[in-house]
């Protein structure tokens, strides 16, 4: 029997710019084509941080 592994994506980009060239929705696609990759995966919750730098993300209510 195959445990069930609950997890989340979470899709950050940390400026503008990258939200235009490199678009949220293209990194949620992906994270969810590898998450069907593995078997007994579940997507629980997904987690937008746009123009998010990194520095701040662990004080935003979505890291917590």
């Amino acid at each position: 029997m195959i445990q069930q592994k609950r997890v989340g994506i979470w899709i950050r980009v940390s400026t503008e710019l990258q939200v235009k060239e490199e678009s949220p929705e293209h990194h949620e696609a992906r994270a969810r084509y590898y998450i069907q990759s593995k078997e007994g995966w579940q997507i629980m919750e997904v987690y937008k941080l746009d123009a998010v730098s990194g520095k701040s993300v662990m004080g935003h209510p979505e890291a917590k």
